[in-house]
């Protein structure tokens, strides 16, 4: 069976950096991609925020992968839950 994050990688080289997985369950194997530029990732990030069982404004506020994004205006009101 073909390693789906190799797979990944190489067909979205050209534009992510797959970092590593962030989780999996029932058909679902979720990914952290980095674009690079915040207002890139905020724009992958937020449609995530709206798939149940994906992502989670708790999670967001204590994962350090974060980190860079955390100033900008934009993802606290994600965090908040009010994008």
């Amino acid at each position: 069976m073909p390693d789906l994050r190799s797979e990944l990688a190489a067909a979205l080289a050209d534009r992510y950096t797959i970092e590593r997985e962030l989780g999996r369950g029932g058909m679902t194997t979720v990914f952290l991609a980095l674009l690079g530029e915040p207002e890139k990732a905020l724009d992958q990030l937020e449609p995530l925020l709206k798939v149940p069982y994906s992502l989670s404004p708790g999670w967001l506020r204590i994962d350090p992968m974060f980190d860079p994004l955390r100033k900008n205006p934009r993802f606290q009101k994600l965090v908040a839950g009010t994008s």
